[in-house]
């Protein structure tokens, strides 16, 4: 395998659309020195990534009567020695005659999220055990798997094709190797065309009002005339904002799902509430999630709460809760943050702290953290960045260790080139 060049495919497919109103190029690149105190070892690390992201807006959506399509989220990006992911956009189409836009493209997607807990310090995304998204049952063709986010790979001439990447799609053959491009499926059924159809949005001033409506596939994957149907509404009454949605369908395996929404900001306070609720495929068991957010910040002192529940399959209530103190307000340059979590509350409790302190001075900023949790595993990091003294770039000192009970950690000097 060789590398693909980030740099080509970039002038490639940016020079292909010219007609580009926003294209953001981001790149950093690091290196670091290691020193594991455990096994006393030391060495290099050399990283790198780029990325091009576009967006671009065709036809005017303030105009009282117009057509419009819109592209945006488009990027690649390069984050490995021989791998470029391309993330596909995020296209938006539709056409309008006040006070009615009536959206073409894309389809809707009957799902909704008002309901999602905080991320466990564990974990690398936050709790939300109600996965609340009509589910199309259709099957695609071949051809619809270009359109798929995923990694292109080229292989030289001569490379073991054992090695090559599984589900690789042979995109194009040259003199000395051949290019491939494999589908990430991760984020569901790669071979699910999805829901065809629209949404009629309708602006009443005070409310906007959206429905949607969309077959099981097209005409040639519809064999059941299968299809779903939705309805949505959001409202501001200041301070408050209202949402709410319902969702049916499809029709041959009927899913139900139900929406709500609430924020509010007075004063030093916000409050926030979601709700989902979920019947899936003729279910007589509820399944629900409810979150609350709630923030104070005053005198230079914020705490904020996080409150998430859920029952699925009529199991018990379970809970989980966050409150994060933030004296950095405090004082010019001081950081402090305390965290505190605790999840399944009311079965297997588990908690968490995390203190981290820091200072800015010149460009100067030591900083230093300490986690521990319910079974007295703590972690430890300490260290110093210098910023400003070379222009874009940042140099850091640090020793790090998790489970310092049961091991010596590591010291890492780092130099960050970033644009």
């Amino acid at each position: 395998m060789k590398k693909l060049s980030i740099l080509l495919i970039g002038l490639l497919l940016v020079t292909g659309f010219v007609f580009a109103q926003d294209v953001t190029v981001k790149g950093d690149a690091t290196l670091t020195f290691g020193i594991d105190l455990d096994a006393q070892s030391t060495g290099f690390q050399n990283a790198a990534s780029s990325s091009i992201a576009l967006a671009w807006l065709s036809g005017d959506e303030s105009k009282g009567e117009t057509g419009w399509i819109k592209l945006t989220g488009w990027k690649i990006s390069y984050a490995s020695a021989d791998a470029v992911t391309v993330a596909a956009p995020t296209v938006s189409a539709g056409f309008m005659f006040d006070p009615i836009t009536v959206t073409i493209y894309s389809a809707p997607a009957f799902a909704a999220d008002n309901a999602v807990g905080f991320t466990w310090h564990a974990d690398d995304d936050p709790a939300d055990n109600v996965d609340f998204e009509l589910s199309a049952n259709n099957l695609a063709s071949a051809a619809d798997e270009y359109s798929e986010t995923g990694t292109w790979y080229f292989e030289d001439t001569g490379d073991d094709p054992a090695d090559r990447p599984a589900g690789a799609i042979l995109v194009d053959s040259s003199v000395g190797g051949d290019l491939y491009f494999v589908p990430d499926t991760s984020a569901g059924d790669a071979d699910t065309v999805g829901f065809q159809g629209l949404t009629l949005g309708v602006d009443l001033g005070m409310a906007n009002v959206k429905l949607l409506v969309a077959s099981d596939g097209t005409w040639a994957e519809n064999t059941d005339n299968a299809y779903a149907f939705g309805g949505e509404l959001s409202t501001t009454i200041d301070p408050l904002t209202l949402s709410a949605g319902v969702y049916a369908g499809p029709t041959d395996a009927l899913d139900l799902g139900f929406t709500l929404g609430a924020d509010a900001a007075v004063g030093p306070a916000t409050v926030g509430l979601g709700f989902d609720g979920w019947l899936a495929d003729g279910a007589t068991d509820l399944d629900y999630d409810v979150s609350a957010d709630i923030g104070l910040s005053m005198m230079g002192i914020g705490v904020t709460s996080n409150t998430y529940l859920w029952s699925t399959a009529g199991s018990d209530i379970e809970l989980n809760q966050q409150v994060v103190l933030d004296l950095s307000g405090l004082a010019e340059g001081v950081g402090f943050t305390e965290k505190f979590q605790m999840i399944n509350v009311l079965s297997a409790l588990e908690w968490y702290s995390l203190t981290s302190v820091s200072y800015t001075t010149g460009g100067i900023m030591p900083y230093a953290s300490f986690g521990i949790d319910d079974a007295s595993v703590m972690d430890v990091t300490a260290g110093v960045s210098l910023t400003g003294f070379v222009e874009n770039t940042v140099f850091t000192l640090e020793y790090a260790a998790e489970d310092i009970a049961n091991s010596n950690g590591a010291i890492t000097a780092a130099a960050k080139i970033s644009f």
